[in-house]
C-alpha cells in the first residue's frame, strides 16, 4: 500500500483537530523544498472523525485514501505517490509507527496535552512533538534529557526540523537509535521500584498481603 522507491513515510499519530491540516501543509512544503517523495500517514486520536477529516484535507488539495477503503478493495494499491493515507481504524497505530521514517505525536500542537511518545520511541523511530505535552510530562522530559526526541514550539519549527531530518538521514537514524536506547535503559523500572519498596519495609508481603494494584 505504501510501496515506492525512495519514498519517506511521515506518520502523524494520535492527532487532534487542526493538527492534521498542519501536517498536510508541512508534507507539501517538505516535498517542495527537498524534492523527495514523502507519504503522509495520519492516524487521528478519534477515528470516527475520518469522514470529516478526509473532506477537510481534500479542501487543502490533498488526495486522501482511507485504510478501511483499501482493506475493502475499493482503493488500488500502491497508492499514488502523494496520497495521504488516513488510518480510520482502531488498533493500527503501532503498525503505522512501524512503517514510518519520521513520527509526529499529536495532541501536542493542539492544546490537548500530548499523547504517548514511548511507542514510536521503542521502535527506534525519530519522534517529534509540539509544546503541549503535560499529560506525558515525565516521559517527555526524560526523552528530551536523553536527546532521544525533539520538541518544537510551533508549525514553522516542526517544518524546519523535519526538513533537517529529510535532508540528513543520518540524524534521523541517530535520533531513532537514542530513542530505542532510552527505552531499553528504562526497562524493568517497575520491578526495581517494587524491590526497593520491599527492602525498605514499605511493601507488605506474605499470605495476608493485599492484592497488588
Amino acid at each position: 500500500l505504501l510501496a515506492g522507491p525512495g519514498r519517506l513515510v511521515l506518520a502523524a499519530g494520535s492527532t487532534h483537530p487542526g493538527e492534521e491540516e498542519t501536517l498536510q501543509r508541512i508534507a507539501g512544503e517538505l516535498r517542495r523544498r527537498t524534492g523527495r517523495s514523502i507519504r503522509l500517514l495520519v492516524a487521528p486520536r478519534h477515528p470516527e472523525r475520518a469522514p470529516a477529516l478526509a473532506g477537510a484535507l481534500a479542501q487543502l488539495g490533498a488526495r486522501v485514501g482511507r485504510l478501511t477503503e483499501a482493506r475493502a478493495g475499493r482503493v488500488r494499491a500502491p497508492l499514488a505517490p502523494e496520497t495521504t493515507l488516513l488510518v480510520d481504524t482502531i488498533g493500527d497505530l503501532e503498525r503505522a509507527y512501524s512503517v514510518a521514517d519520521l513520527v509526529f505525536v499529536g495532541g501536542s500542537l493542539a492544546q490537548r496535552g500530548g499523547q504517548n511518545m514511548l511507542e514510536p520511541a521503542a521502535m527506534a523511530r525519530p519522534v517529534l512533538c509540539g509544546p503541549h505535552t503535560w499529560n506525558f510530562r515525565a516521559d517527555v522530559e526524560l526523552l528530551l534529557a536523553a536527546r532521544a526526541a525533539v520538541q518544537v514550539p510551533g508549525e514553522a519549527e516542526l517544518l524546519a526540523e523535519l526538513e533537517r531530518f529529510v535532508e540528513t538521514p543520518a540524524l534521523a537514524r541517530e535520533l531513532g537509535a537514542k530513542a530505542r536506547e532510552f527505552i531499553l535503559a528504562h526497562k524493568g523500572a517497575t520491578e526495581r521500584t517494587l524491590a526497593e519498596l520491599q527492602e525498605a519495609g514499605l511493601l507488605q508481603t506474605g499470605p495476608d498481603s493485599p492484592p497488588a494494584a
